[in-house]
């Protein structure tokens, strides 16, 4: 009877004790629905909730043919992944917090295998698939690796991808390639990145394509390749570095790069790199959206911005062209440190300085600069010549503490100071003259008339027909417009093209005969005329000015 009330008494021990374990575990049920793409039974998908946190306790799940799914969980936090044999799995994209009974969004899984690939690597990887790769991965000299639409390429730790031979990475407006982190838990520099090194062929591409998560996103060292239609994003250093490399970087997204590091950019160009940087997207990158550091890239057609430092950098003896960009919401829109690039035609607002030169000789010409709080300073023996530039509400146009080369024929309208400074040129501002069209200038030929904008609360800075800045820039022909006409002030030029009206008289010679009659016709016209279309009302017709 003893032994029974010892056994007794021990199982009530240990009720107790397991139910201390388990009073504080709160439970909560998880819903949703996960698809197989292309099928009606979409039973089978494993839903496995990995625990995060000492609360949370690892379950899993499978869904009905329906591709519902349900579980019950401790509460906590957790990852969620979805894998079906023949399909891409897929990983909720962070960590969930689920401490209330919760539903979640519905998933659709694509069919594809996954493979897993490390070392070298050539041929084709096919649409649909998912390669997990886990080893560093290359395309050796000579060799060629083609990725088609919609392959997805995960780094599932810190690999990289090294192509010395040919990468050919097409995707399509529809169907994109991915590069990323294949941590459930992604976070930029959690891969080393696709590096070019010693990669000449014209043939290299990347396009239609998402690199996210590395710590440079594309490289090249000696390289070139066709950088085209990406996104380029949340990589820890640069989306793009480029060292005595020339590719061809356009219609890309490049967002969200670097970190607190004074040399993290969107762009990256050093070691007398050429790179055409052409209809891109740079925004919301840390520090600096492009870095040009003893090199001479093209910089044109690109808004550029966002940045807790610098637009563009431009430094270390570089000769970059700069040409039609929207240079917007930075520290400073372009800082120039002793270098010599060519700024021309671009519009600048709403930075704290539009352009910095720091001892720099550089062309300024036909900038719009509005909307900052400095347009322009030059300090430590900056040269610059300032040309057909309108500065427009700025609280300082222009600040001099060294001496500009030139100043004229520009235009400035209801900035707080036109130009202030030590060195600022004699007479500046003063009312002494006209120009060719007989508005009032200075001994400069600069202008201080509303330069007449068409929409400029709306950040619209093209100039109307009847703005005192038509034909009032430098009158020499190396500055004319595109029209053909003598310079206007501004990014913008008013196109005076004018199509003279077409006046026709139709000849014909002979004009009467016996039948089959040869008659030549001829026309004199008085204006353009870019085609001629002839019909002789028989079916017969030509193109030709003298049928």
């Amino acid at each position: 009877m003893r032994k029974l009330y010892k056994i007794t008494a021990m199982m009530m021990i240990c009720f107790f004790i397991v139910h201390s374990a388990f009073a504080d575990v709160k439970s909560v049920t998880v819903d949703g629905f996960c698809y197989l793409e292309g099928v009606g039974d979409h039973s089978g998908t494993k839903v496995l909730f990995t625990a995060v946190t000492p609360s949370a306790q690892t379950d899993s799940t499978y869904t009905n043919a329906d591709g519902s799914y349900f579980a019950g969980l401790a509460e906590g936090i957790y990852t969620v992944h979805y894998s079906h044999d023949g399909y891409q799995p897929y990983t909720i994209p962070g960590e969930l917090g689920i401490f209330v009974n919760t539903t979640l969004d519905d998933v659709t899984l694509s069919p594809g295998i996954v493979v897993e690939v490390s070392g070298p690597q050539s041929g084709v990887w096919s649409s649909g698939n998912l390669y997990q790769v886990i080893g560093n991965i290359s395309v050796s000299s000579g060799e060629t690796l083609v990725i088609e639409p919609g392959v997805t390429v995960k780094f599932m730790d810190y690999y990289s991808f090294i192509i010395n031979g040919k990468l050919a990475a097409e995707g399509t407006v529809n169907d994109s390639i991915y590069f990323t982190s294949g941590l459930a838990v992604p976070e930029p520099g959690s891969w080393d990145g696709i590096h070019f090194i010693n990669s000449s062929s014209v043939d290299n591409v990347i396009c239609y394509s998402v690199i996210e998560f590395a710590v440079t996103g594309i490289s090249f060292e000696n390289s070139a390749s066709m950088i085209s239609h990406n996104r380029i994003c949340r990589n820890s250093n640069n989306g793009i570095y480029c060292s005595t490399s020339a590719p061809n970087i356009s219609y890309n997204d490049i967002i969200y790069n670097g970190s607190t590091e004074w040399d993290h950019s969107g762009i990256n160009c050093t070691q007398g790199s050429s790179p055409i940087i052409d209809h891109n997207t740079i925004v919301n990158n840390f520090n600096v959206g492009i870095q040009v550091n003893n090199s001479s890239p093209l910089i044109s057609n690109n808004l550029i911005g966002y940045s807790e430092d610098y637009s563009i950098w431009i430094r270390s003896s570089s000769m970059p062209t700069i040409i039609s960009n929207t240079i917007t919401y930075s520290w400073r829109g372009i800082f120039v440190d002793h270098s010599t690039p060519y700024i021309i035609m671009n519009q600048l607002y709403y930075n704290t300085i539009g352009i910095r030169l720091w001892g720099s000789s550089c062309e300024l010409i036909n900038n719009t600069i509005c909307l900052n709080e400095e347009g322009v300073t030059c300090y430590i023996d900056a040269t610059p010549s300032i040309i057909n530039n309108v500065f427009n509400e700025n609280i300082t146009g222009l600040f001099f503490e060294s001496e500009p080369s030139t100043l004229s024929y520009n235009s400035f309208w209801q900035n707080n100071s036109n130009a202030t400074g030590d060195f600022t040129p004699p007479s500046f501002g003063e009312i002494v003259t006209v120009n060719l069209n007989g508005d009032p200038c200075d001994p400069y030929l600069n202008l201080f008339m509303d330069p007449l904008f068409i929409d400029p609360g709306n950040l619209d800075f093209h100039i109307t027909e009847g703005s005192p800045c038509i034909d009032a820039g430098n009158p020499d022909p190396a500055y004319y417009d595109p029209d053909g006409t003598i310079a206007d002030i501004g990014a913008f030029y008013y196109d005076q093209t004018i199509l003279a009206p077409v006046i026709i008289d139709i000849l014909a010679e002979p004009t009467e005969g016996v039948a089959p009659l040869f008659v030549q016709f001829s026309s004199e016209i008085t204006g353009q005329v870019t085609t001629y279309n002839w019909s002789f009302g028989d079916g017969g017709t030509s193109t030709l000015p003298n049928p």
